[in-house]
């Protein structure tokens, strides 16, 4: 096997789900072609949500956190004239007719 065929194996796709020693779910992840793609989410021993962020190819596109008590702590969007969407939306012409 090259090194080539070695490095195409190990790209992850789909997701990724990390435990708390109690037996809770951590984070859940999930990955297109090695990137992240989609919903990145963290929870506490409780199973309370920490954080939820989206991600595609990569890049991430928004993001909540939450405050103990459930509420919103923080809240963030890509803006459109930010420059990481301007190659998003490059990503998005290309990648998704190739896959």
């Amino acid at each position: 096997m090259s090194d080539q065929d070695i490095s195409a194996a190990t790209v992850q796709d789909g997701p990724e789900r990390t435990w708390h020693i109690n037996g809770t779910m951590k984070r859940e992840r999930w990955f297109r072609d090695g990137l992240l793609h989609g919903p990145d989410c963290e929870y506490d021993e409780q199973g309370r949500s920490i954080s939820e962020e989206y991600h595609e190819y990569g890049i991430l596109v928004f993001a909540l956190h939450f405050a103990e008590d459930g509420s919103i702590r923080k809240r963030w969007e890509l803006e459109p004239g930010d420059p990481e969407h301007a190659r998003l939306d490059e990503l998005r012409l290309t990648r998704d007719h190739v896959n």
